[in-house]
């Protein structure tokens, strides 16, 4: 996940058709997104 980060601003969480977040890819962490991936975070936050 981290060549991911390396090349992108952004990154979006999508689960099951359903925007999750959106988030500056220097704002959160590798662990932060598998929270999302997986429901564990439940905030929706928009950046």
């Amino acid at each position: 996940m981290q060549h991911i980060f390396s090349i992108v601003d952004r990154i979006m969480v999508l689960r099951r058709g359903k925007l999750i977040t959106v988030q500056d890819v220097h704002k959160v962490t590798a662990d932060d997104v598998v929270k999302y991936i997986t429901g564990a975070e439940k905030v929706i936050e928009k950046v």
